[in-house]
């Protein structure tokens, strides 16, 4: 699930995604800041029936995200990732921070 703080939206056509267009691009003289997107996912995966007995063959997550659009072409992305793997013991929970630059043409 995701949700445009600045009042944007992600278009949809045809089976696909369309690109992001803020309403105003990030420009620091005008004071704009470009358009944000905040996002929450949850997964999970059963990989029982693949490896052998005595694995432990379930992990789930939850990723919280912010997305800052600078302009139609140039997105920063950060992820906040929480991991269980279902296995016993006190070290189950896996935690990840992760940030991607993209630009595309």
């Amino acid at each position: 699930v995701s949700y445009f703080l600045s009042g944007e939206h992600r278009g949809y056509k045809h089976g696909a995604f369309s690109r992001t267009k803020p309403f105003k691009n990030f420009c620091i003289k005008d004071k704009e800041f470009g358009a944000f997107e905040v996002l929450a996912r949850y997964s999970a995966m059963d990989y029982s029936n693949v490896v052998s007995e005595g694995i432990d063959d379930k992990v789930s997550d939850i990723t919280l995200g912010l997305n800052w659009y600078l302009n139609s072409h140039t997105r920063l992305m950060y992820n906040f990732v929480m991991s269980d793997f279902h296995k016993s013991g006190d070290n189950n929970k896996l935690y990840g921070n992760l940030m991607r630059l993209q630009a595309d043409f």
